[in-house]
Parts: structure tokens; C-alpha cells; sequence
């Protein structure tokens, strides 16, 4: 009986940890701390403030809004691997570097790539949504350059 009483408190317990979670949210988690540490840690490390363009550097996420925050992490997801440099010792990449440079200005156009595709890009217009192209745009307007 004393054993049914501590499965049935685990069980409470559990249930409450988890109600806490919640299943359906979009947000990502972002394993940073607060930008007034970041900028310290950087003045004490490189005698300066670090790049705030350069997508890979804490100050670039710590600025990012919640909609980018998800355009970077499809981004990584679904076109880092043709769009972005592989290796430290070559910039070689199937397609283009996508970066402000590319995408300011010319925003439908890459919504429209994304969606359709090309002879040498594959369509996404069945694995994206809306939302979800709008996003990565909004990323890619933000980086100067890639790693």
C-alpha cells in the first residue's frame, strides 16, 4: 500500500513538471546569457566589443528577434548546406552565399527561388510555409557575412 502512495505522489509530481512545458510553443530555446554579461565577457577576452554581424558570435544572436531566432535555425536546417561555407579552409558552396547583400532589395525574388525552385535548386514549397520563408528571410537580411 505504502508503495502505491509513493508511485501515486511520483506520478502527481511528474504530471506537474510537465504541465509547466508547453507542447505546441514555436519559441527556441536560446542558451545565452544577458547581453551586459556577453559585452563584458568580450571586452575582458579581445580587448573590444565583437563583430555583431558575424551569425555565429553571442552579441548577433543575443540581437535577433524571435522571428529571426527561427529563420536562423531553419536556415541551418534547410539551406546552410548548398548556401553557406562548409569548412573553415574553403568558401566553395553549390549556390550562392546568402547574405544581406544577396537578399536586400530582391526579397521576393528569394521568397519565389525558395518556394519554386530552380534548374539547380530544388522547390520548397511543400516543406515551407509561408511563415517559415518570411523568417529565414528576415535572418538573411541581418547577416553581413558568413562564417
Amino acid at each position: 500500500m505504502r508503495t502505491a502512495g509513493w508511485i501515486v505522489a511520483l506520478l502527481a509530481w511528474t504530471a506537474a513538471a510537465a504541465a509547466g512545458q508547453q507542447p505546441g510553443s514555436t519559441k527556441l530555446p536560446l542558451a545565452v546569457t544577458d547581453k551586459d554579461a556577453v559585452e563584458e565577457w568580450s571586452r575582458t577576452l579581445w580587448d573590444g566589443p565583437l563583430n555583431p554581424k558575424l551569425p555565429s558570435d553571442t552579441a548577433f544572436l543575443l540581437s535577433l528577434t524571435e522571428q529571426e531566432l527561427l529563420g536562423r535555425f531553419r536556415f541551418k536546417q534547410r539551406c546552410a548546406l548548398c548556401h553557406a561555407a562548409q569548412t573553415n579552409l574553403s568558401t566553395a558552396t553549390w549556390g550562392p552565399l546568402l547574405t544581406e547583400r544577396n537578399v536586400n532589395g530582391r526579397e521576393a525574388f528569394v521568397r519565389e527561388r525558395m518556394l519554386e525552385g530552380s534548374a539547380r535548386m530544388p522547390a520548397f514549397k511543400y516543406a515551407l510555409d509561408a511563415a517559415t520563408v518570411d523568417a529565414i528571410v528576415a535572418y538573411l537580411k541581418r547577416v553581413e557575412r558568413l562564417p
